[in-house]
């Protein structure tokens, strides 16, 4: 079982905030809509970075999706289909994320 942790998207202030900074920083915020949050699926990528819920992922074949979780299983979604990620998970990279870099999709 891999640890729960969260990070946070401002999209008022256009910061990416860490699991440890999360409750430091809800305690002044009177609306969370401004918030998205993403949960670490227990994987990481060939750079053994975390890879998160709204992760854009590239898999070894070159293709690019988002991480979704759908059916209590994490995948990777592009307009080819979808691949489980516990499948490629060590075999591709994260390249960012679809909030704050929706422009990698569009390749």
């Amino acid at each position: 079982m891999h640890e729960i942790e969260f990070r946070r998207w401002d999209s008022i202030n256009k910061v990416m905030l860490s699991h440890k900074e999360i409750p430091v920083l809800l305690k002044n915020v009177k609306n969370d809509s401004q918030f998205t949050y993403m949960q670490y699926t227990g994987e990481k990528d060939e750079k053994l970075r975390k890879i998160y819920g709204g992760d854009i992922f590239q898999q070894f074949n070159g293709r690019i999706g988002v991480i979704r979780y759908f059916n209590a299983t994490w995948w990777i979604g592009n307009k080819a289909g979808v691949v489980g990620l516990n499948l490629e998970a060590g075999l591709g990279k994260v390249l960012g994320n679809a909030t704050e870099n929706s422009k990698l999709l569009a390749k």
